[in-house]
């Protein structure tokens, strides 16, 4: 391996100081005048936000604002046990059907089956379950009954070859609507629920 030699006049230049340098462009920010403030003064910055000064330090208030109410929604309404960071896989499941965490579910059960009115809240669940599956099922049919007329099939043979099969029914739209709402009536009335609460 051959060594190289060294640029010395380089070198004397770099130590003498009295070599061309490089001109380099940047961001230089922007010079605003430091504000003193006052221990327990408010103020609001230019992008909106809210701030106080405490213990010496800034506090930006809308950002604890934000995390306060957020709190507050991923809160259980029976303990107030924050759900982000407190709890377990239960707990989340929990609380995204009855707003509160498993432990304090358990509690309310409990004391119904304690009081005698856990049979009562039972029923009474299970008939929300039927009046909002009745509900999801009227909305399908009226989605079902509108695009019906419109049935066909996409079929790509091959690579911008599109096919589009179009079928042909024998009953209209109107019709099968009105069997549909037919067999809808009746599971209403095998179920048990009254009509009036699915308005």
């Amino acid at each position: 391996m051959k060594l190289e030699k060294l640029n010395t006049k380089t070198l004397q230049k770099t130590l003498n100081d009295d070599y061309e340098k490089k001109v380099v462009i940047g961001y230089e920010p922007i010079k605003r005048e430091q504000i003193i403030r006052e221990e327990g003064e408010t103020w609001t910055d230019e992008k909106g936000n809210k701030w106080k000064r405490e213990d010496g330090k800034n506090i930006n208030i809308s950002l604890q604002e934000s995390i306060e109410e957020q709190k507050r929604f991923f809160s259980c309404k029976g303990c107030g046990k924050y759900m982000l960071l407190e709890t377990n896989r239960k707990d989340i499941k929990f609380f995204m059907k009855t707003g509160k965490c498993m432990d304090c579910n358990v509690e309310e059960d409990n004391a119904r089956m304690i009081n005698g009115t856990y049979k009562e809240y039972e029923q009474e669940k299970i008939k929300q379950n039927k009046i909002s599956w009745l509900k999801d099922l009227r909305k399908e049919i009226n989605i079902v009954a509108e695009n019906y007329n419109n049935q066909q099939y996409m079929n790509e043979i091959t690579p911008g070859n599109v096919e589009i099969e179009k079928w042909n029914i024998d009953i209209e739209s109107n019709q099968l609507k009105e069997l549909l709402l037919k067999m809808y009536d009746n599971t209403v009335a095998v179920l048990g629920i009254d009509p009036k609460d699915l308005e």
